[in-house]
This record gives structure tokens, sequence and C-alpha cells, in this order.
């Protein structure tokens, strides 16, 4: 297996180092494309090219793309939000096309925010070679600091797929159900396919450990409906932070009942962040 990982960053320069760190030894290629505009207009940090460049230096990156072709929009339809996935669509292709000329065989698209435990990411990989496993998925737990998460989200993640020379992202995803539709491959010739139980490998999605989670979510193309509320849903983050129960009165991330109070799980930060 050669292992090309292919990362799509505006932002998230939090958690990029951990989650780079947490999967450079298992990975023979790591790509990142980012753009200096989000999807919904807002502009990149100032450091964030001079920082993917020291991450370069250091050896945590090997290639970086710079993708600009795509035009921000409100976000506020849902019209507007298609558009968006349809341009993100196209940066993750991006990222799979140079793995391929690479000579990557296998692939694994990446956010800045995903951390995994190597020992269980080996294991996976092993797993993969000797069934001969096409596509694969498995689940993941949200965080709301680097030692506070709310347990497995409902949702899965695409994991590793193998690479073809059709092989695509499309958000018509098949192959699982309840995953991103735009980080999952498709090609006909796929036959074998995995979703890994969670107490085998578990993504770690540090989903809230931003500085400033409320610039995290205008600049998303994540949809939702009430778009001039999301204040009210960073200041229910902030509070979860503080208290370690979080409670939604604003928009609603999807995970649990949001008139009711969740108890947050304490862990240990084991990936090392700085929050």
């Amino acid at each position: 297996m050669k292992l090309a990982a292919g990362y799509v960053v505006f932002d998230g320069l939090e958690t990029l180092r951990a989650s780079l760190a947490s999967i450079r030894n298992q990975v023979d290629i790591v790509i990142v494309s980012y753009q200096t505009v989000s999807w919904g207009g807002t502009s990149a940090k100032p450091e964030l090219v001079p920082s993917l460049q020291a991450l370069k230096a250091e050896g945590l990156i090997d290639h970086i793309i710079e993708f600009t072709k795509f035009r921000p929009s409100s976000l506020k339809t849902p019209e507007s939000v298609i558009q968006a996935k349809a341009f993100e669509l196209n940066k993750r292709q991006g990222c799979l096309e140079l793995a391929r000329e690479l000579g990557a065989t296998h692939y694994l698209s990446m956010d800045a925010d995903e951390c995994y435990r190597e020992s269980e990411f080996s294991w996976a990989k092993a797993q993969i070679e000797r069934d001969s496993l096409d596509a694969t998925a498995l689940h993941y737990i949200n965080y709301v600091t680097p030692t506070l998460h709310r347990g497995h989200s409902r949702w899965k993640i695409p994991f590793i797929y193998r690479i073809t020379p059709g092989c695509r992202h499309h958000n018509l995803q098949q192959i699982f159900s309840g995953v991103d539709p735009t980080r999952g491959l498709l090609d006909d010739s796929y036959r074998k396919s995995r979703v890994f139980e969670r107490d085998l490998i578990s993504m770690h999605h540090m989903e809230m450990v931003r500085h400033n989670i409320g610039e995290k979510y205008r600049a998303s193309s994540r949809y939702f409906p009430n778009r001039e509320k999301l204040s009210i849903l960073e200041n229910d983050i902030i509070t979860a932070q503080q208290t370690g129960i979080i409670k939604f009165t604003g928009p609603h991330l999807g995970d649990h009942d949001p008139k009711a109070g969740v108890n947050l799980t304490p862990c240990d930060n084991e990936f090392g962040i700085d929050f």
C-alpha cells in the first residue's frame, strides 16, 4: 500500500499540526489544498500560508496546492450550499488527482481537525491489505475541547479507498450511508467494503476546538437553516466548554436532542493540542 492523505484547509490551524502528526508515520504522501477566501467569502488568517510552509519544512506536509476555482456565496439558501459543496468536491478531487499522479495506491480524504491513534490506524491499514478492501468507513468522536467530548456521533466518515484509474469524489455516496457527501470515492470496480467497528478504530474529531468557533461555522459549507443565529450556537459551545454540559438553544449540530443537556466526557489530551 502506498497511502496518500489529502487535506482541504481554510482554517483549523489550532488542530492541523496534531492531525498531521497523528497520521504522518502511517502515510506515504501528505497533500494540502488551501484557499485564502472561504465558501462564505471571509478571508483566511494571515498566518495560514506561512504555517503551511513551516509544516512542509518540518516534513509533516509533502505538497501544497492553492485552490482558487470557486465563487463565494452567502450560504443562506440550499442552492448556495449545494454550489459550495460542488466546489468543495472539486477541491478534494484535486488532491486525489495529484495522489494518483504520484503513484499512490490508496487514498484518505482529511480535514484539519481529525486525529487518529497510530496503533489503530496501522491495524486498519493491515486489514485493508489483508482483505483487499476497496472502500472503508468508520465512526468518530466529536470533541468540544481536547479534554471534553460528546462521545460517538451517529454519523460515519469515509476512510481509506483503493485508487483506480477512474475513481472520483462524488456527492452520491452509494457505498456508505450517513457520511459527508464530499468525502467518499466512487468507482464501478469497487466490490469489497467495510465499516470498521468503533471499538477497533475511531476518528477523533476536534469539531469545536477553535479559538473562534463562530468564524468556523460562518466559513463552513455546512447548511444551517438559521445562519443569523450562529452567534447563539457559538455561545452554547463556549458555555459547554466551561461547564462540561452542552445544550443547544440555537442551530443544532445533529447528534443529540437540542433541548436536552448532554454531559460531556472528560478525557486526556492525548493528541497534545494546545487550547
